[in-house]
This record gives C-alpha cells, sequence and structure tokens, in this order.
C-alpha cells in the first residue's frame, strides 16, 4: 500500500472521486443515530420528486408493525399436513417473530462492535489509522445506516392535490436528494407547511 506522500494513481483516483459522491450526508447520518436514543425528529425528505414527511424513528417501528401483519396473516392461514398442533404453533410463532429477531441481532452486533472498540476509545473518535482494518469496516458500516425509518408519513406527489399516509415507511438513504428540519413555533411545536397549505404540525399539546 502506498504512503501519504505517494501520489495516487488513475484507479485510485476513480475509487476516491466514486466514494466521495457515494459518501451519505453526515448531518442525516448523525439525525439518524439521534432517532437511536429516542431523540427523535421530525423531518421533510424529496424522495424522487415526491415530497414525505414524518417522524425519524428507530427500525422496531417496522418491526413491530411486520409482527402484527403476520400474526394476522397466520390466523388465516391452514396448519400443513404432517405438522402437530404444537410443531405449527411454534413455527408459526417463529415467522411471526423474525422480524423482531433481526432488530435484535443488529443491536447484539453493535454492542459486540462497541466492545471490541473499547481499547481503542478516547474522547473523540479514534483515528483509522489506529484501528484494525476489518474492525474499521464494522465500524464504517455501523455508522452509515442504508435507509431511514419514518413514522406517521405522508407522501405528496407532484400535481396531485392529495397526500397519502403511511403508518411507518421506510427510505432508501441513497433515494434522499433534499431534506430539512420542520421549524419550530413559538409554543414548542413543530410544523412544515407545503405552498401555503394546511401545515402539518407535530409535537401539539
Amino acid at each position: 500500500m502506498a504512503d501519504d506522500d505517494t501520489p495516487l494513481t488513475g484507479s485510485e483516483r476513480d475509487q476516491l472521486r466514486q466514494a466521495v459522491r457515494d459518501s451519505p450526508d453526515e448531518f442525516l447520518m448523525s439525525l439518524l443515530g439521534m432517532a437511536r436514543q429516542r431523540l427523535r425528529e421530525h423531518v421533510g425528505l424529496l424522495v424522487n420528486g415526491m415530497i414525505v414527511i414524518g417522524e425519524l424513528n428507530e427500525p422496531e417501528a417496522l418491526a413491530a408493525l411486520l409482527r402484527v401483519r403476520r400474526g394476522a396473516q397466520i390466523e388465516r392461514a391452514e396448519r400443513p399436513e404432517g405438522l402437530s398442533d404444537d410443531e405449527w404453533e411454534v413455527m408459526a410463532q417463529d415467522w411471526i417473530s423474525e422480524p423482531t429477531r433481526m432488530v435484535e441481532d443488529q443491536r447484539v452486533r453493535e454492542e459486540a462492535l462497541e466492545e471490541a472498540m473499547e481499547p481503542y476509545g478516547s474522547d473523540s473518535l479514534p483515528r483509522s489509522r489506529e484501528l484494525p482494518g476489518e474492525l474499521e469496516r464494522q465500524l464504517e458500516s455501523m455508522r452509515t445506516y442504508s435507509h431511514i425509518t419514518l413514522t406517521d408519513a405522508t407522501i405528496t406527489a407532484p400535481g396531485v392535490p392529495a397526500t397519502t399516509s403511511v403508518p411507518v415507511m421506510r427510505i432508501a438513504v441513497r433515494q434522499v436528494s433534499g431534506w430539512w428540519l420542520a421549524p419550530l413555533n413559538e409554543d414548542g411545536s413543530s410544523s412544515i407547511n407545503l405552498w401555503d397549505g394546511e401545515p402539518r404540525i407535530f409535537n401539539e399539546d
């Protein structure tokens, strides 16, 4: 590997430019990290020409919704032939709880990474050159969210006078071309007003 003083090769320069272009907005990543701490903000997102408004939330919100949906599907399903009632119950519960396990597994991986980072801990994040390569890759993956979870979301499409409301929505970060925070009002609530229409008000008492 070349040292810091060696000029980049053509392929290294191309890889650097690609990485810079594809890197997500650090401010948005910070907001998603705050949602993990239940410090949730209301945001507007520009996604493929549509405006999506909602509260930044955790993946658990989608997992909970999927559990309810799967439970409803199981209630309508027939027990497969060859399975006893007990075997069918175990299989059904395992399938229903899968979304929650997916989130829990991710949390376990994050906790293991935090523990592995302890020898390199300091008041600030450790520099890349201080970390083993594999540990740095895991850390970068944890910092960089691939999807946004929004709750109580509304979608406004160009040329459509009405909006669509969804309880939980997942959006790929790479599809977000712009975003903004809901401005604060004097009473402590926040709101987003589109085209001088009725504003969406959040945190209202």
